[in-house]
């Protein structure tokens, strides 16, 4: 099932530590535009990119996304009066 899909991607992309939804989808409205910050170090960006490709065919929206290492993270660099950043993935320490 899904959580089989999860752990896939999980195990291959390097040490992701967050995943935020941002932008009109984290507010409720539709919008063709899925917007992510992925928070983590030495993320497999090819991977990464094959990933969102196949996803986007299969869902027939777009995935953007915004990389940050951990280091230089912060909740207020994604916090603005529009955006409502929504937790939808944490790596479990």
């Amino acid at each position: 099932g899904v959580e089989y899909v999860v752990d896939y991607i999980l195990q291959r992309i390097g040490d992701l530590e967050k995943v935020y939804l941002v932008g009109k989808l984290s507010t409720g409205q539709d919008s063709n535009i899925i917007d992510l910050v992925l928070v983590g170090n030495d993320i497999n960006k090819t991977f990464l990119i094959e990933q969102i490709e196949k996803a986007e065919k299969k869902i027939d929206k777009k995935i953007r996304y915004v990389h940050y290492r951990a280091d230089e993270f912060d909740i207020s660099k994604i916090t603005e009066p529009d955006t409502h950043p929504l937790l939808l993935w944490s790596k479990q320490h």
